[in-house]
């Protein structure tokens, strides 16, 4: 799907790289007269890679600018936003596919533990199982430390006060 097709995209021309921008939640002072940042279509893609796990290194090469240039846009408070945003949406899809996975490998399991079933080894099928409970898990606590987390920022920005650990 290119940029111009998702729907989640403020998309404006910027010359000579072509249109596209990442959307960026960050507000001024004024949250009524918010507008997103433009990215280029190198910025979109730095963050894009980046999101995706892949190296700052290959990030930048993937986006056809140098290492330097990369570490220097990755500092911008608009593309930080954007790649925190691409990351928690991926974080989100994750935690779609393994809610839908972890109740069938929940039930696998229980299957597996019935006597009565056959008695060839399962224990591959065990171990998928477990992997994706366990990964459910660990991203369910995950989600629950982002948000406090997230509310803990927003307490101390309404008192006026600076995060300190960023």
């Amino acid at each position: 799907m290119t940029d111009i097709e998702r729907p989640d995209l403020h998309v404006v021309p910027v010359a000579p790289d072509g249109p596209s921008t990442l959307p960026v939640t960050t507000a001024p002072d004024d949250e009524d007269t918010f507008t997103p940042e433009p990215m280029n279509a190198r910025e979109v893609l730095l963050v894009e890679r980046i999101a995706a796990g892949e190296s700052l290194a290959d990030s930048a090469t993937a986006a056809g600018i140098s290492y330097r240039t990369a570490r220097r846009w990755r500092l911008k408070p608009h593309v930080a936003e954007a790649i925190r945003n691409r990351v928690s949406e991926n974080l989100a899809q994750t935690r779609a596919i393994l809610s839908a996975g972890s109740s069938r490998a929940a039930r696998g399991l229980v299957a597996m533990a019935d006597p009565s079933g056959t008695t060839e080894p399962n224990s591959a099928r065990v171990a998928a199982a477990r992997g994706v409970l366990d990964s459910a898990l660990k991203l369910a606590e995950l989600e629950d430390v982002i948000e406090r987390l997230t509310k803990l920022e927003e307490r101390l920005s309404a008192n006026g006060e600076k995060k300190q650990w960023t």
